[in-house]
């Protein structure tokens, strides 16, 4: 059997590069939303609910108050609605639509709403289900006083402005697409159609892409907060759980890979 050739170290780097570029395009707008939600914007959302908690427990402690408070804040499908209303924000910024109405969709809305529920019968032993359409009602509110005070900040910081329409491209089904179909055409043509090789080179992209991720993430996260205070005005961390995942995830991905060539490899060189 024909042994399986391997494809040279320059050859995987524009692939590395272009594949980590597709994974930062991916998690960037919900690592910022993310980030955003445990700075402030999370709390926001908490007090809004608590207003509707309060209401349905007029008993509670205050210890299990504050700790109900702070498990709002910092609820996952917050960020995600959060993502959501950014991207729109960020949409009607670089087409000029200014402070235009933005609407979070209602299966956002929902599944906040049942996080929420979830939250309340772990502290309190009950979902407030007399209290599901005000629930929603403030964590709409909630979701467009968010988008309205990004679009100021957005509308309003030079710094920012310019910025954002790089972000926009960047961060955009077009311009994921396009990497995609780079990669697999490079893919295609370096392995000459060798699955085994196809296989050693998406292994190899992607354990270094996924390693070069996470080094960036670290770094940004040490960084961002000087980054912040220079754009924004003010000191802002980074939440890069979301982000290492991703590079972890590629990183397991690739040893896979990897493991497969070596694999058929060996059955060539019988």
């Amino acid at each position: 059997m024909k042994r399986i050739s391997e494809i040279s170290f320059r050859q995987l780097v524009p692939l590395a590069l272009i594949w980590w570029l597709l994974l930062v395009s991916i998690c960037l707008p919900y690592t910022l939303a993310r980030s955003m939600q445990l700075e402030g914007v999370g709390l926001r959302f908490a007090w809004r609910i608590n207003d509707v908690v309060n209401e349905a427990y007029p008993d509670l402690n205050i210890d299990t108050a504050v700790t109900m408070q702070d498990e709002f804040s910092k609820e996952r499908s917050i960020g995600w609605l959060s993502d959501y209303m950014l991207a729109h924000v960020v949409s009607n910024t670089v087409h000029h639509k200014g402070l235009t109405l933005v609407e979070p969709k209602d299966s956002d809305i929902e599944k906040v709403v049942q996080e929420t529920n979830r939250i309340c019968y772990k502290y309190a032993g009950h979902e407030i289900d007399a209290y599901q359409d005000e629930l929603k009602a403030v964590v709409s509110d909630a979701a467009g006083a968010m988008a309205d005070y990004a679009s100021g900040l957005l509308m309003g910081n030079g710094r920012l402005f310019g910025l954002i329409y790089v972000y926009n491209g960047f961060t955009s089904w077009m311009f994921q697409v396009v990497a995609a179909a780079a990669l697999l055409a490079i893919l295609f043509v370096q392995s000459g159609k060798s699955s085994a090789v196809m296989a050693a080179s998406m292994g190899t992209m992607m354990l270094a892409g996924g390693a070069l991720h996470d080094l960036v993430g670290l770094v940004l996260k040490l960084l961002f907060p000087s980054l912040s205070n220079a754009w924004l005005g003010g000191t802002m961390s980074l939440s890069v759980t979301a982000w290492m995942v991703y590079g972890l995830a590629s990183m397991v991905c690739g040893v896979v890979l990897l493991v497969v060539f070596h694999f058929l490899k060996k059955r060539s060189a019988r």
